[in-house]
């Protein structure tokens, strides 16, 4: 419970995807949800993220955050 309060609203954990969607995950489980998202979003980078994790929980998540923490220092380096 105290890791799902903490990841919960973490960058690493949002994804862009439409308000369908979004609704359509509800709260199944990733397997369920990632069938369903890989045919149903259009986001490039959405896609990528749901092609690229088996799961989705903590360790993927955190994972995920470390991955963004990367891009976004060499991006916007200064």
């Amino acid at each position: 419970e105290d890791t799902h309060e903490k990841l919960v609203h973490t960058w690493a954990n949002l994804m862009p995807m439409s308000i369908n969607a979004n609704a359509g995950k509800s709260n199944k489980n990733w397997a369920e949800v990632k069938e369903n998202l890989a045919e149903e979003v259009v986001f490039k980078t959405t896609k990528n993220v749901i092609l690229r994790n088996n799961e989705w929980n903590s360790n993927s998540i955190e994972k995920r955050a470390d991955e963004l923490v990367d891009w976004a220092k060499s991006r916007w380096p200064k």
